[in-house]
């Protein structure tokens, strides 16, 4: 959980109760894909919401 916080993928909210929450920030999950792309080279097949990958 910490490293996806600190890559920026994942958003944490606390309320009054100091209870947390915890959301995917969902345009950096896609830019982040994207760069992994453009740093493989290569176009890799788009995860599908359960995780698997099309091929």
């Amino acid at each position: 959980l910490k490293t996806l916080r600190l890559a920026g993928l994942v958003q944490v909210r606390v309320d009054h109760k100091k209870e947390r929450s915890y959301a995917v920030r969902r345009g950096s999950v896609q830019a982040t894909w994207e760069s992994l792309n453009r740093f493989m080279g290569e176009s890799l097949p788009e995860p599908t919401a359960d995780g698997v990958l099309d091929n």
